[in-house]
C-alpha cells in the first residue's frame, strides 16, 4: 500500500522530512539518506546504516599510507592546517624570491 505525505523544498534546496516519513524510515538528525532517481524518473529515498558507507575514501587511503586513522587527523588537524600554511607560506615566498630580477642600473 502506498502512502503520500508532502513537503516543501526551501530556498536553498533544503527538504524537510515530515515526521511520519521519519518515523517509518528510522531516521533521525544526523542520519545518512541516499536519495535514488530510478529510470522512470522516480525518486527512492532509502536511509543508510553507518557500515554501508564505511568504504575507504581517497582521503582516508592517503592517511593509511601516513599511518593515521581518520579520528587521528581529527584530532591533530589543527597542527596540519597550521603546518600546511606555513608550508604554503614558504614556498610562495620563495617564488617571490625568484621572481625578483634585479636590473643592471642603466649607464
Amino acid at each position: 500500500m502506498s502512502q503520500i505525505t508532502t513537503g516543501k523544498m526551501g530556498i536553498k534546496g533544503h527538504v524537510v522530512m515530515p515526521q511520519t516519513v521519519r518515523e517509518m524510515l528510522g531516521v533521525n538528525k544526523g542520519s545518512t539518506i541516499a536519495w535514488v532517481i530510478t529510470d522512470d524518473k522516480r525518486i527512492e529515498v532509502r536511509p543508510i546504516k553507518p557500515e554501508t558507507i564505511a568504504e575507504p575514501n581517497e582521503f582516508e587511503e592517503v592517511l593509511a599510507e601516513m599511518g593515521m586513522t581518520y579520528e587521528d587527523w581529527r584530532a591533530r588537524r589543527k597542527e596540519f592546517v597550521k603546518k600546511y600554511r606555513a608550508e604554503k607560506l614558504a614556498k610562495e615566498e620563495a617564488e617571490k624570491k625568484k621572481e625578483t630580477v634585479i636590473s643592471p642600473s642603466p649607464a
